[in-house]
């Protein structure tokens, strides 16, 4: 509280720590910044794909059999899926959680 009350006194204070908390936010939320925050979202969204994809055949056609999620032969399939694409269930490459 002390501190608020000094910037409300010190216009000079408020001025200063105003301009560096401008450039504080302008640098860490750059589009630079976004961009690098950003790509490794993509790049796991697109290596999930595959994943998904199979993930969402294999449910259908499941679905179409009778299978219930609780069946233990769809998490067989779930397990399989995951071998073969490298990915978890989660969409993360088995490199990454290793």
């Amino acid at each position: 509280r002390a501190v608020l009350e000094r910037l409300g006194r010190d216009e000079p204070l408020r001025r200063a720590t105003g301009e560096k908390a401008r450039a504080w936010a302008e640098a860490a939320f750059s589009l630079e910044q976004y961009v690098q925050a950003l790509g490794p979202l993509v790049e796991a969204t697109a290596a999930a794909a595959p994943w998904r994809a199979a993930s969402d055949s294999a449910a259908f056609e499941m679905g179409l059999i009778g299978l219930s999620a609780d069946d233990p032969a769809v998490a067989r399939i779930g397990a399989l899926l995951d071998e073969l694409t490298g990915l978890d269930a989660g969409g993360t490459s088995s490199e990454q959680t290793a």
